[in-house]
This record gives C-alpha cells, structure tokens and sequence, in this order.
C-alpha cells in the first residue's frame, strides 16, 4: 500500500538556477515539500523568493538543476494530464489556435479527434468566437472581436 504513504507531490533539495548573459541567478535553493493527498498547501512568499519557481517544476516546465521533483514518487520530466497550472497571466499556448488551446486538455487525456473538435466547437460557440476557431492569440487580437451576445 505504498500509495497511500507516497505524497502526491514531493521536492527533495530541490534547486534551479538560470544562466542569464554569463550570469547564474539562482532561483530557488534546497526546497523541500511534501503534499499528501487531500492537503491543500499554499505558498506564501517575497516576490523573487521562487514560488512561481517551485510550481513550474511541480508543473513539469522547469527542470530542476538539483535535488528531484517528483510526482507519486516518479520524477517530474515534462508537463502531463496528470497536473495543471493555472497561470496568472494569459493561460494559452501562444502557438496554438482557439481550437487548439480549447482541445489541448481532452486531447492530453487522450480523446478522438471527433470528441476533441466536438467539445472545442461546442466552447467556442457559446463564447462566440467562430470566426476567430483557428487564429492565434497574438492574430485575434487584430482582428475585429465579435460583439458580446445580449
């Protein structure tokens, strides 16, 4: 039963550090967190203390340049279905479309592609953004916004 003792979401010594013009900054430094099931945690901390940090490792964005983050005790390599990020700027893939960012979650779960363009269809027409289905955000934001429905 050593699922129900492995938390859900570990760091073990966890560091990062980014190389910026020759320069290291060291992010976060011997993070330590363990987050069982059915805790709720938050982070809570100086802005540049490596909160964003810790959760784009937990996320899968980052790599941690030492100590492990890891996932019911697997090593945390990519971003995947099995967590999310809420973003507190834009929350799109800039290089996807409307469509694509609306069917990125049933796609990660694995869902045709009839159900994929079906739920993305759907989403997009009760927000009223046919005609932008297959733009880009950085082309929507160009182009004449539907009006609102009344």
């Amino acid at each position: 039963m050593a699922e129900a003792t492995t938390p859900i979401l570990e760091m073990k010594n966890a560091g990062k550090i980014y190389a910026q013009g020759g320069r290291r900054i060291e992010a976060l430094r011997d993070a330590n967190l363990r987050v069982k099931k059915g805790e709720f945690i938050c982070l809570i901390g100086a802005s540049g203390c490596g909160k964003s940090t810790l959760l784009r490792m937990a996320a899968g964005f980052e790599s941690a340049t030492s100590g492990e983050a890891l996932m019911w005790g697997v090593p945390i390599e990519s971003p995947g279905p099995s967590r999310g990020m809420v973003f507190q700027d834009y929350g799109l893939f800039p290089w996807l479309s409307v469509r694509d960012n609306i069917g990125f979650g049933p796609k990660s779960r694995g869902r045709t592609k009839a159900e994929i363009r079906e739920t993305s269809d759907r989403f997009i027409e009760l927000v009223g953004l046919q005609n932008f289905a297959d733009a880009r955000r950085h082309e929507a934001a160009r182009r004449d916004r539907p009006r609102a429905r009344q």
